[in-house]
């Protein structure tokens, strides 16, 4: 916790007019939010007439930093949760957990009267590389050449764990992109292991998952995705949904985050090092007590400095998973090489010259 020295340190005006200059950009950008909401009552109707009926009454939740207040360029893709209908949810299917934040979902065979779902084996696995071949597929074909209000879909690719819809406007230049990414809705915090106990977590994520769950919401999500070296039946955790709600309902870790998002795109560090701001997000919810508590200049200083230390030693905490690390995938030198790049950046960097990172 900071001493009440620190909480009285202002912002430098460097800082604070880059992110009031971010805040009115967000507020132009949300006048395109109308691409999310059309592309997903296209998904709707062309869904709808499917033959799989756990996409006829999928869920579509929107996140991402569009939909986190954390965009902080047009250029952005935007984020849709497609959420599979029964029977891939909790009643029929049970996670159990591996290491580093990857699961496999088993059948419940005393469920629909022992008729096995698609995609399970033998042993009641279910084969997520199988069904998110599937869904894919489903998702191409839904949307190849249609149109999304008054811009058309140029292009469809699988990207990671998504499908990719690039658009462009009618007579003009402007382009969206937006990832649709097929997931598997979560148990109740408390019945999913390899997470963070609930009462150990700080008190505002606590109080976020509670009331995700009250609503009828799942705090987890599990991704149709093991990463490269995993086998077709690894699912990976995914808290896009709860991140959405605990950074709109705390601003000052929102404001830490867009700074950090900032200078995170000004050097390329999600294409030179797959490096992205999620991962920034990650260790601001594990030490939210903390951070809540700076001003967004000291947050985002004390925010490199941690991601720097812990990438020093080879790893990055992947709160909430329990024991997780973020950089597993990766080696030594790849940690230590995007550690030089944030060192790097801290040397040089002024507040009153923050403004050029604006483009």
């Amino acid at each position: 916790m900071v001493d009440s020295m620190s909480q009285k340190v202002r912002d430098p005006s460097g800082v604070s007019y880059v992110l009031d200059a971010i805040y009115k950009r967000q507020q132009k950008i949300e006048a395109e939010n109308w691409v999310t909401t059309d592309m997903i009552e296209l998904l709707k109707r062309k869904l709808n007439i499917a033959s799989a009926p756990f996409l006829s009454s999928a869920e579509y939740k929107l996140v991402g930093s569009a939909a986190e207040k954390l965009v902080v360029s047009s250029k952005d893709d935007k984020d849709i949760l497609l959420v599979l209908g029964p029977p891939y949810t909790p009643e029929y299917f049970k996670s159990v957990y591996e290491s580093n934040g990857r699961h496999y979902l088993v059948w419940n065979n005393h469920m629909l009267h022992g008729t096995r779902p698609r995609y399970v084996g033998n042993r009641n696995h279910l084969s997520a590389t199988a069904l998110r071949t599937f869904v894919n597929g489903c998702l191409q074909s839904a949307l190849k050449g249609e149109r999304v209000g008054n811009s058309r879909v140029t292009k469809l690719e699988v990207w990671k764990q998504a499908v990719r819809a690039h658009l462009k406007q009618d007579g003009g230049n402007q382009t969206f992109i937006v990832d649709i990414i097929p997931q598997i809705r979560g148990d109740k915090w408390m019945n999913v292991k390899g997470v963070k106990p609930q009462k150990e977590l700080g008190l505002d994520l606590q109080k976020t998952i509670s009331a995700l769950e009250a609503s009828g919401e799942s705090s987890i999500m599990f991704s149709l995705f093991g990463p490269a070296g995993t086998t077709p039946y690894t699912v990976t955790t995914c808290y896009a949904l709860l991140e959405r709600e605990f950074f709109l309902k705390n601003k000052a870790l929102r404001d830490i985050a867009v700074l950090a998002k900032i200078i995170l795109t000004g050097h390329n560090w999600k294409n030179r090092f797959g490096f992205k701001v999620a991962h920034f997000k990650r260790l601001l919810m594990a030490k939210s007590a903390h951070f809540s508590a700076l001003k967004p200049w000291q947050g985002l200083t004390q925010l490199l400095s941690l991601t720097e230390s812990q990438l020093c030693d080879g790893s990055l905490e992947g709160f909430p998973d329990l024991n997780s690390d973020l950089m597993w995938h990766k080696t030594d030198e790849d940690c230590h090489g995007i550690a030089r790049a944030i060192a790097d950046v801290m040397m040089t960097l002024d507040p009153q010259y923050f403004a050029m990172y604006l483009c």
